[in-house]
């Protein structure tokens, strides 16, 4: 009897206990469901208030990132062309991994190598991965910082680097002249007073006015990153920039290259650079400046200039199974004016007159320059031609034949090439594509001959 009473009473203990903790499942699954829909019922009045104060500060975000790089760009050092972004990142997160040692890790079966390709800048970027079908996890914040860091690409490539480079000397320009003339740092955005003054003082300074209004124009950028009101855009702002142009234009007094010159130039080089290697490196270059509308800045390194735009010996390509080729294709992806980044390709036929014949110029430099690649007028193949050596050379070779040195200038090919265009009756729209010029600006180059060879009878 006493063992009975014993198990009803563990029975009834039991049960006690069982009630209990049900009691407290039901409660908790009761708070739970309860958690589940207050913020259900509270969410679109939290997210909703917040998104565009959200946006603001993804704008914000996006813009800091672009201003930092632009700031970091000519004090940055190139990344070792083997790390990425992403491989950055996980060993700042993470600085007790090392590389070479193998962790395990649990991963799916199907995994999914991640490829790293070269942008046209030299940086390793990551590819995006599947362009369709579910996308694995990603952490919010670092998705939002990959986005973040795309869009600095993209925004980057909008611009040529020379752009880049002007922009950033003009903030620093309006900086020094905020600070001379008020002697407090600046404050965006810029007054119209102030803008005022600052073209002023740019032109109380020697300043042309190509960099005026370039200086005018990196302001004009600032302000639409930043979000800021376009001061620029004022009519005041606008006809005082009309007024530098008017007052700082003056007549181009260089000459043009005529072939009639250019044939007396490679003549001359006979006598004025009597090295074999330097008379053909020249007669290529003056004959390829010609035909090809060259500017100086794509043959020749011009100071502490960028070099992107220099000619590299794979941009020729000539027809070498026959020993008198036809003609030469020269591809140019970087040019003044350009930001597409798709090569424009020049066809250069060859001339019955061959002492200036390109492809035949062409042809035997590259045999005593070699299929080194590089910059294609170099020495050693690695450096190219100064813009000082090239500028001496055509000076010597100018006084040689009895011409005003001050007159011809480098750019006097190109001013040649376009003259004699257009009295060969080519459509100004061909001429301008055959100079990659983007404006009207093709017509200062124009020298139209008055009454050319015709003798004028006053009878």
């Amino acid at each position: 009897m006493g063992r009975t009473d014993n198990q009803v009473a563990s029975s009834s203990k039991a049960a006690a206990v069982n009630s209990r903790s049900n009691a407290k499942t039901s409660k908790g699954r009761g708070s739970r469901d309860k958690a589940k829909k207050t913020p259900a019922s509270t969410s679109s009045q939290d997210v909703l208030p917040t998104e565009d104060t959200d946006n603001q500060q993804l704008v914000a975000s996006i813009t800091k990132q672009v201003l930092e790089q632009l700031n970091s760009r000519s004090t940055r050092r190139p990344s070792s062309p083997d790390s990425s972004d992403d491989e950055l990142e996980e060993e700042s997160e993470h600085p007790g991994r090392t590389r070479g040692r193998k962790r395990t890790r649990v991963t799916p079966k199907k995994s999914r190598k991640r490829h790293r390709h070269k942008s046209p800048r030299g940086q390793s970027i990551q590819e995006a991965g599947r362009k369709h079908g579910p996308q694995p996890y990603q952490d919010p914040n670092s998705a939002a910082t990959s986005l973040n860091n795309t869009a600095v690409k993209l925004f980057d490539a909008a611009f040529s680097s020379n752009t880049h480079v002007s922009y950033r000397t003009a903030i620093n320009s309006y900086h020094k002249f905020h600070l001379h003339v008020t002697g407090t740092s600046t404050v965006f955005p810029v007054p119209v007073d102030k803008l005022v003054q600052y073209i002023s003082w740019l032109y109380q300074n020697g300043k042309s006015a190509n960099t005026i209004i370039t200086y005018v124009a990196g302001l004009t950028s600032y302000h639409r990153m930043m979000g800021f009101e376009d001061p620029t855009q004022c009519f005041l702002i606008k006809k005082i920039l009309k007024g530098v142009q008017n007052l700082s234009a003056g007549p181009d007094m260089r000459l043009p290259i005529t072939p009639s010159i250019l044939d007396q130039l490679i003549s001359g080089l006979e006598h004025t650079s009597p090295n074999r290697y330097d008379n053909k490196l020249l007669r290529a270059m003056f004959t390829l400046s010609f035909f090809a509308f060259l500017r100086i800045g794509e043959i020749t390194k011009t100071g502490t200039g960028s070099t992107q735009n220099i000619i590299q010996f794979s941009n020729i390509t000539m027809d070498t199974k026959h020993k008198k080729p036809k003609e030469m294709v020269l591809s140019l992806r970087y040019f003044k004016h350009h930001s597409s980044r798709r090569p424009v390709n020049l066809k250069i036929v060859c001339q019955k007159c061959k002492n200036i014949c390109p492809v035949s110029a062409m042809k035997s430099f590259r045999k005593a320059r070699g299929s080194t690649p590089g910059p294609l007028f170099t020495f050693d193949g690695v450096t190219p031609i100064t813009q000082s050596y090239y500028t001496s050379r055509l000076k010597e070779v100018v006084s040689f034949i009895g011409l005003d040195t001050s007159m011809y200038k480098p750019h006097s090919f190109r001013i040649g090439a376009a003259s004699t265009a257009f009295q060969c009756q080519i459509p100004e729209e061909n001429i301008r594509l055959m100079g990659r010029w983007n404006s009207d600006a093709v017509k200062r180059y124009f020298r139209i001959p008055v009454f050319d060879g015709l003798q004028i009878n006053p009878q």
